[in-house]
């Protein structure tokens, strides 16, 4: 039957064994899995299925800024996002995370269109990163709390960040309902780089108007709006600073200052803010670290003619090397995609991992190779009507319903060998459920 509509197509890629393979295939700690065989959007709909089934945080480093940019068009395509800002409530768990536009020695640096962008990227892994639970009386980490997807590329991931402990210490979250006076607020604004100005329309202002307090985060592309009763907080808004009118209601508002200019000695790389379940999908791991070797010795050359060197942080003190990057996504699940597979060994490896010569560039020798491989040269195929076996390793309709309610008919045909029991229900209380993969009715006991 034709694929007439996007549900339709997503509903086939939803259902495809090989996605599940590939969800299943991450469950390991520090696994990796190539796919194989992909073109154009199929990509896409292999990532948003996947997503559906795992959840977490979800980081695709693109070949550069604009199949970055068509990658996550597709996306957003795909899960739904392509609405107005203005008529829907701001989708958070898909950003972009781009380059600096500017060099870090431009004194018009703090006019970089892109650190809003970046920094809000950093405030979402903040709250990933402080999203806890209690296991057995302890805190421990929720690793799929929220799904979080973050496109880039490699030129983006060179510059070093403000480590995600410090980002936490420097950030101010205003909760509704909770006490706070306008003199403190006004104070930490002011101590940590916000100017005061009439109207609010770029990063790092502030004003206030009577009991209304607007503010610009560098952590979000919309001003905040705090409203007081006294010393309290009665509501928090995001607004267009266009129209003043509210785009959308909050129940707190976290407001990060300028933190790009730090202290070089409290920055990290980018890998080092991303919580330990993290899935990196990668076009090319050796690309990373030639986008570091390149912009190293382009801004070297741009640090040796500056008229007063010494005032300025070194190139080396403002970017990570190619050996830190690198090392930075050891550890980390991943998936290859996008590329030809040679083979090194009995280990399979992307083809972009791969000197030109045939020889491995200097990757760590486990990292560059998958542990799974898994082709989607073909087409997904409807799931069959007579199946009853689903290749999720959490659907229960896969598994053979041996219980020991089951009526002597079911056991006798156990006995003889028939899959026909694999279908037969117990008559204990069950409750009923769905799976995401095979999308049929299961049933476990209560």
């Amino acid at each position: 039957m034709p694929i007439t509509t996007t549900s339709e197509l997503l509903s086939l890629y939803r259902s495809d064994a090989r996605v599940a393979r590939v969800a299943d295939g991450l469950r390991e700690r520090a696994a990796r899995v190539q796919i194989a065989g992909t073109i154009g959007s199929a990509q896409a709909l292999i990532a948003n299925a996947v997503i559906e089934q795992r959840g977490g945080v979800h980081v695709f480093v693109l070949t550069d800024k604009e199949e970055a940019a068509y990658f996550i068009n597709d996306l957003e395509a795909l899960r739904g996002k392509g609405k107005d800002a203005r008529h829907a409530k701001k989708e958070e768990d898909m950003l972009f995370y781009p380059a600096p536009s500017r060099s870090p020695y431009d004194p018009e640096g703090h006019h970089d269109g892109e650190r809003v962008s970046r920094t809000e990227v950093l405030e979402e892994l903040m709250k990933v990163n402080g999203d806890r639970r209690i296991v057995n009386g302890e805190e421990a980490h929720s690793p799929f709390a929220k799904t979080l997807i973050l496109i880039t590329y490699p030129e983006a991931l060179v510059p070093l960040v403000i480590g995600k402990e410090e980002m936490a210490k420097n950030t101010l979250t205003v909760k509704r309902n909770e006490e706070l006076p306008i003199d403190t607020l006004e104070e930490w604004l002011h101590e940590t780089g916000f100017s005061r100005v009439e109207f609010v329309y770029e990063p790092g202002q502030f004003s206030i108007r009577g009991g209304i307090v607007d503010v610009f985060s560098y952590g979000s592309d919309k001003p905040y709006r705090i409203e007081l009763y006294g010393d309290n907080v009665e509501s928090v808004r995001r607004f267009d600073p266009q129209d003043q009118l509210t785009v959308e209601r909050l129940a707190d508002a976290v407001i990060v200052p300028d933190l790009q200019d730090e202290d070089a000695a409290r920055q990290q790389n980018f890998f080092a803010q991303l919580p330990e379940d993290a899935v990196l999908w990668l076009r090319d791991l050796q690309a990373i670290g030639d986008a570091a070797t390149k912009q190293l010795k382009l801004l070297s050359e741009a640090y040796e003619k500056l008229p007063e060197r010494e005032k300025h942080p070194t190139p080396n003190e403002l970017l990570a090397t190619d050996s830190e990057l690198i090392k930075g996504t050891l550890g980390f699940r991943k998936v290859f995609f996008g590329g030809q597979l040679s083979v090194v060994g009995s280990s399979v490896a992307p083809a972009s991992a791969r000197g030109d010569a045939g020889q491995p560039n200097q990757l760590p020798t486990t990292e560059n190779r998958a542990q799974a491989t898994i082709d989607f040269n073909n087409a997904p195929n409807p799931p069959s009507p007579r199946s009853s076996r689903c290749s999720a390793a959490t659907c229960t309709t896969s598994r053979t319903r041996d219980t020991p309610t089951s009526s002597p008919a079911t056991a006798r045909s156990r006995a003889s060998g028939s899959t026909r029991s694999s279908t037969t229900w117990s008559m204990r209380s069950r409750s009923r459920r769905w799976c995401s993969i095979c999308t049929k009715a299961s049933s476990t006991p209560r």
